[in-house]
């Protein structure tokens, strides 16, 4: 591969210098070439000296970094945002004007914040905007610059961008004319653009831009015999031989995993080598809460994967170089660690076991003993950290895939004695991580604190739920069980649920509001799933069933259990919004309703329509 890079992001979650020093090192060892800094406002410039010193860097830090890497030979690419991911800037408030003012809560909102996209109807953040790449980008000698353009999911929702769109310039004009703006802008500082190609999903503009743009499409999963679409749009094309056709140069995208799997890394390789890519980029993202550690036998083979050196049937010997233990490196490298959606208070709102979930416990319940085994074997120093930070993902994990069988129990009404022993051993276990990260946080980050305080937030969010579990489990009184089997023809996130019932006493109650994907939510999931939801334990006159957001739910069927009977859907009626196949619900097979809009370029044409609500109205008869 002409480019073979790996990435660090500086932006959430400041490293110091001795550290960012020591993964330039890991680079080389690697055998990369090119080295990504992640920055969205990570360095203060001449103009922009406000930024908080806390989190970013200063031109001379920044410098440093740089000199470094190139003394050990590799090229250095700012990798910025120039449209959406600008939350950091828009947490100051003089930056907020420049923001889209998003009323319909679009998409995903990382860390919480408010405001995410950039308005390109605003002159004065396209003129901020291009200061800010100017002058970050004459820090870099190197020839490329990654201007970011992914994840717009607040792209043009604010007044003005509505008014164009509605004067006859579609969204997906808007976004082509930016994009061309900045290509323009990048070109004038004597540099090749890069950006990320997701939203081509939703803006079909790949064949009216400049040839010279390299494109970099990111592939975390599985990838089959193409990649899968990434969000509501879902569009699964064949892009590499599109780009192919067009004369575009692109480079292929992993994940840096924190257990270092290689699911998404071999299969997405085997994808790509099938064409022409320049290059391939190992990415790394949010480390706020977490490290870099448990990803370094993952970043070596790939890294030896790209430059030639080694095959794919090599990976255990890889690992075994690298960590000096070949029985803790067959386990880590045929480990297949799946991220789930850890736990939510389980006596309120449970998901049923399926068979992804439950083979993924098992097989994380024996790797836990090898990989202890493994820390236990290893001296002290870097691949001791590298295990112990493995571990600690693997039993985070673990340990949210048992709470998550926890939950199966209480709704199934077993012993209540089991489910308090583990909760036990998950507070115990999470105590364990926790000393895992003050240990790794005091020897890689000394004088860096932790973003927004989400490591220390992390934790004290997590013993909290506990708590409330274990109170909520004192309570003896017997409850009703809603059950909603659902279908997953596309996991992405944003729709969100209202579940609300009608007692046949006239007692209304909300019984749950918020996401309900499966707990295993990945891009190339699919089938059925059910969450069961407490409800009072007497019979219902009717269910009001809600969706909202970007994207559909598919329910199939609806049942409950109160006062010993059981009860299932008899009718059902649409309330509002869009409902089609509504029937469907009173079958208890893989048949489904469909709820919500499910084409993302609707959504980002018309953001109102996450605001939307679908609904119906389903009654029950006793079942015989």
């Amino acid at each position: 591969m002409e480019i073979r890079a790996l990435q660090i992001d500086l932006a959430r979650q400041k490293e110091n210098l001795p550290y960012v020093f020591s993964y330039i090192d890991l680079a080389v060892k690697g055998g990369y070439n090119t080295l990504f800094l992640y920055l969205e406002n990570a360095v203060r410039t001449k103009s922009f000296q406000f930024f908080s010193e806390t989190d970013t860097y200063s031109e001379e830090e920044i410098t440093k970094i740089i000199n470094y890497a190139t003394d050990k030979g590799l090229d250095v690419v700012p990798a910025l945002e120039t449209l959406g991911h600008l939350e950091k800037f828009f947490s100051y408030e003089n930056l907020i004007p420049l923001a889209e003012k998003d009323e319909f809560e679009v998409g995903r909102k990382l860390y919480g914040h408010k405001y995410t996209c950039g308005c390109v109807s605003n002159p004065d953040f396209i003129s901020f905007m291009d200061t800010y790449v100017k002058e970050v980008v004459a820090l870099f000698p190197g020839k490329f610059v990654h201007v970011g353009l992914d994840e717009t999911f607040n792209f043009a929702v604010c007044e003005k961008c509505q008014e164009r769109i509605k004067n006859g310039e579609p969204a997906k004009d808007l976004f082509l004319k930016y994009v061309l703006h900045v290509h323009e802008l990048i070109s004038s500082l004597g540099k090749t653009m890069m950006m990320w190609d997701d939203f081509f999903e939703y803006f079909d503009v790949v064949e009216s831009l400049p040839r010279d743009i390299i494109m970099c499409n990111w592939n975390y999963m599985f990838v089959q015999d193409e990649p899968g679409g990434h969000w509501t749009n879902r569009v699964k094309k064949d892009w590499f031989a599109l780009y192919d056709k067009l004369g575009i140069k692109y480079i292929f995208c992993g994940y840096s995993h924190r257990a270092s799997s290689t699911y998404s890394i071999d299969s997405f390789y085997d994808y790509a080598t099938k064409y022409h890519p320049i290059g391939a980029l190992m990415t790394a993202w949010e480390r706020s809460e977490s490290f870099y550690h448990g990803s370094y036998p993952c970043v070596i083979y790939a890294g030896k994967l790209w430059k030639g050196e080694v095959k794919k049937e090599d990976k255990v010997s890889v690992y075994a170089s690298y960590l000096q233990d070949r029985e803790v490196a067959e386990v880590i490298s045929s480990l297949n660690v799946i991220g789930t959606s850890g736990f939510g208070d389980i006596t309120k709102k449970s998901e049923c076991d399926y068979l992804v979930k439950f083979i993924a416990r098992d097989t994380l319940k024996y790797a836990l003993p090898k990989l202890k085994e493994g820390i236990n074997r290893a001296s002290d120093g870097e691949i001791k950290d590298v295990l112990l930070d493995i571990y600690s993902y693997v039993l985070e994990q673990y340990l949210g895939l048992l709470m998550q069988r926890a939950s199966v129990d209480y709704f199934d009404k077993k012993d209540k004695s089991q489910i308090l022993q583990t909760v036990k051993f998950v507070r115990e276990s999470l105590k364990e991580i926790k000393n895992n990260g003050d240990y790794l946080w005091a020897k890689y980050r000394e004088g860096i604190v932790s973003n927004g305080d989400r490591f220390e937030g992390k934790f004290k969010g997590k013993f909290e739920l506990l708590d409330k579990i274990e109170e909520n489990l004192k309570d003896d009184s017997s409850f009703g069980v809603l059950t909603l089997d659902l279908m997953l023809p596309e996991s992405y996130a944003t729709p969100r649920v209202i579940v609300e019932v009608e007692y046949e006493d006239g007692e209304c109650e909300l019984l749950y509001k918020g996401g309900m994907k499966c707990g295993a939510v990945l891009f190339d999931v699919g089938g059925c799933y059910n969450h069961r939801v407490k409800m009072k334990d007497k019979k219902l006159k009717k269910l009001i069933f809600s969706t909202f957001g970007e994207g559909a739910m598919y329910p199939t069927h609806f049942r409950y259990k109160a006062n010993g009977e059981s009860y299932v859907a008899s009718s059902v009626k649409k309330v509002r919004g869009f409902v089609k196949n509504e029937y469907k619900i009173l079958r208890d097979d893989t048949r489904f309703a469909e709820m919500g809009y499910d084409d993302g370029v609707k959504h980002v044409s018309d953001a109102s329509l996450c605001k939307e609500l679908h609904t119906i109205e389903v009654t029950f008869e006793e079942l015989k």
